[in-house]
């Protein structure tokens, strides 16, 4: 469980559009502001550990990119 709470962490750092709030924030009450991203992830939580695991490898890698892309726009 705790290495799946790793990528809620670096998802919910992706911005206040879809999580409402940062790792302080763990545990007090309604987590995502958006129905159909909380949907996503409990679809992702019932996949088969194997399946579950490439998704969110490649969700993380997705994130990093764009936070790349943007650390690279800021310093331009």
């Amino acid at each position: 469980m705790w290495r799946h709470f790793r990528h809620f962490t670096f998802l919910s750092n992706i911005g206040n559009d879809y999580f409402g709030f940062g790792v302080e924030g763990a545990g007090s009450g309604n987590i995502l502001k958006e129905p159909d991203m909380l949907k996503r992830l409990n679809e992702i939580e019932k996949m088969e550990s194997d399946d579950k695991n490439h998704i969110l490898y490649t969700i993380d890698g997705l994130i990093k990119s764009v936070k790349l892309k943007n650390i690279a726009a800021l310093s331009s």
